[in-house]
């Protein structure tokens, strides 16, 4: 609590005053973290389409994990609390539920316009794209000479056209 008060620049007294302790503290910081990755997963899903939607919500997610303190540490942290804290696992199950729920509609919509085969479960693709992404970011993490942006772009690339949903002509 002294570090995120000399962070903040708040006195102890000050936040004690917002939270009841360290574990309101870390409640209120992950609401915080989901609501602004569901809110980026939202607007990646309402400016774009079929693949170019989730080949964007991939690749926002991998350029956070580029851009400053490691995220996935943060998250591997998180889920060990969550195993501990049924508010916190509650919280991470509903970003899972919400941001598969995105993706399941991109990927439903994709089959409606025969974008993806129509054999194609929006649901089970859905958890298979989020099952992914940790993964992406992982290996950006821990091989970050190897694992360029163009890596990871063939990479995404690749899983989208698994899915069915090659780039068109030009792209």
């Amino acid at each position: 609590m002294r570090a995120i008060c000399a962070e903040a620049g708040w006195s102890r007294d000050a936040v004690d005053h917002y939270f009841a302790g360290k574990g309101a503290l870390v409640a209120y910081a992950v609401h915080a973290a989901v609501e602004r990755a569901l809110a980026q997963v939202r607007a990646c899903c309402a400016r774009l389409q079929g693949r170019d939607a989730l080949r964007a919500v991939l690749c926002e997610a991998l350029a956070l994990e580029r851009s400053g303190p490691a995220p996935a540490e943060a998250w591997l942290e998180l889920l060990s609390l969550a195993a501990r804290e049924a508010e916190l696992a509650a919280e991470l199950a509903r970003f899972d539920r919400e941001v598969r729920a995105e993706l399941a509609g991109v990927i439903a919509a994709m089959v409606a316009r025969a974008e993806a085969p129509p054999e194609t479960d929006p649901e089970a693709e859905a958890r298979a794209l989020f099952a992914f992404n940790p993964g992406l970011r992982t290996r950006a993490r821990l091989e970050p000479e190897r694992f360029t942006d163009e890596a990871a772009a063939r990479e995404v690339d690749a899983y989208l056209a698994r899915l069915g949903c090659a780039p068109q002509p030009g792209e």
